[in-house]
């Protein structure tokens, strides 16, 4: 269903998307990112993310600001000093409130960002209803989670609301230029462009989920895919780990013998974009 009567009106409409999720949730986001360019050509586009998702959109070149939100870091000066908080909550709502910014595009689930949309003098505030808590949002969309379609989709149809009917653009990510030429220099005289690559992340990375192990694939199980792709397909294989699973990658590979694995376990996240 698609909505009138709240498209912006400005000659160069802004909008803040909010999403404090993680790196994949972020990465979705991007069809949103594209669709309101290709709509709004001259568009400010402003993102408010954590410090752990910031790299997937630090180089795009869509986004004109990115504002940081660690609530850890919050929560951490809330614990010594309330005054505190509350001078860091404005400084930060302050931030956002001198850009101006026309339009929120709310996909965080929560009412919180929606109150910082409203402090920040944002009048549009538009975004995905979870459990009644878009209370803050001018127009919004009720879910009962992502269970029906991709997560990309849900967050397209905030554009919607908007009067606007999205597209089906790719997901986007950017590299710089100094993390792509660190990657080629690695590369050169190992993989080249005929080669088939694929990559595994056997880990699942890191999450808020402390029983997330639990639901791992056996590693006895990655070693054996692992050794019939190398052998049927002839395939370069990419490890794809953080430097808590240095010692499960290690157990994973250490009864492979072949030299078309390469292992990027601990590999910051801006040179795993390049690769």
């Amino acid at each position: 269903m698609i909505f009138k009567g709240l498209l912006p009106t400005e000659k160069r409409p802004s909008f803040l998307i909010i999403n404090p999720f993680g790196i994949g949730d972020v990465l979705f986001s991007t069809p949103l990112i594209r669709n309101i360019k290709e709509y709004f050509p001259d568009s400010r586009i402003y993102y408010l993310c954590n410090k752990r998702a910031y790299p997937v959109l630090r180089f795009n070149p869509l986004i004109e600001k990115i504002f940081i939100y660690e609530r850890d870091e919050f929560e951490e000066i809330k614990r010594v000093s309330k005054l505190k908080w509350v001078k860091k909550g404005f400084s930060f709502i302050s931030e956002i409130r001198k850009e101006n910014i026309n339009v929120t595009i709310d996909l965080s689930l929560n009412s919180q960002y929606g109150f910082f949309s409203f402090l920040a003098g944002i009048r549009k505030r538009v975004g995905l209803d979870y459990k009644r808590r878009g209370c803050f949002l001018t127009r919004k969309i009720k879910i009962e989670g992502f269970e029906s379609k991709h997560v990309a989709d849900y967050y397209l149809d905030a554009l919607r609301l908007l009067g606007i009917e999205p597209k089906p653009y790719n997901l986007e990510v950017y590299a710089s230029k100094e993390s792509r030429e660190k990657v080629d220099n690695f590369l050169k005289g190992k993989v080249f462009r005929e080669d088939l690559v694929i990559g595994i992340a056997p880990c699942g990375g890191k999450t808020l989920d402390k029983q997330a192990f639990r639901k791992r694939w056996p590693e006895r199980k990655f070693s054996l895919l692992t050794e019939r792709i190398i052998s049927e397909l002839g395939a370069k294989i990419f490890i794809f780990a953080g430097p808590d699973e240095a010692q499960d990658v290690e157990r994973i590979i250490s009864n492979i013998n072949s030299d078309n694995i390469f292992n990027f376990t601990g590999l910051g996240l801006e040179e795993v974009i390049a690769l």
